[in-house]
């Protein structure tokens, strides 16, 4: 397993968004100028980068492969079946899971959640307890590619092999991998 993760602070500068975008194919890139809100977009730049980064780094491939939706909707290469890989973007962060087997990453930074979000599914806990929960399901969600909308409702006992690890990121951002 290897992961992949940035932080920060600042808006990106033209240049460093047109480097990011010249890592990415035309679909990523279409993707991207899709988003009207820039810090969106950014994120999004920010995380294919990154994985297009790693896959360089410690793959050997030069350009970021097509990505397509396989089972259950989870993303994968189709040109590469044996790579595994999860994505996930916040405010500030990026982080990205590459493994020769299926794995689910999550990043999330720490904000207020809605009143009736914390109704429903806070039960009286902090943000910060919620938020290590909400990364610790949608990391394992990501992973069994079973979809966010189930991973809501409850969170099932862990698959045999699987495992799950909280990631030490900088303060204010909480952050998890889902494997095995």
């Amino acid at each position: 397993m290897e992961l992949y993760g940035v932080f920060w602070e600042r808006k990106l500068l033209p240049e460093e968004e047109q480097a990011l975008c010249s890592l990415l194919p035309p679909q990523q890139r279409q993707r991207a100028e899709q988003f009207r809100n820039m810090a969106r977009r950014q994120e999004h730049l920010v995380a294919y980068g990154l994985l297009a980064l790693a896959l360089r780094e410690r793959r050997g491939i030069s350009t970021l492969p097509a990505i397509a939706a396989g089972k259950k909707g989870k993303p994968c290469f189709p040109d590469y079946p044996e790579i595994f890989f999860s994505i996930s973007h916040t405010k500030g962060g990026a982080l990205v899971g590459l493994d020769n087997g299926p794995i689910g990453v999550d990043v999330e930074h720490l904000r207020p959640i809605g009143k009736r979000t914390m109704e429903r599914l806070g039960n009286g806990m902090t943000e910060e307890a919620f938020l290590r929960i909400w990364v610790r399901r949608e990391a394992r969600a990501k992973r069994s590619g079973a979809g966010l909308s189930e991973a809501i409702r409850s969170e099932p006992s862990m698959a045999g092999g699987e495992q799950y690890r909280e990631l030490r990121v900088p303060e204010g951002f909480f952050a998890g991998v889902s494997f095995g």
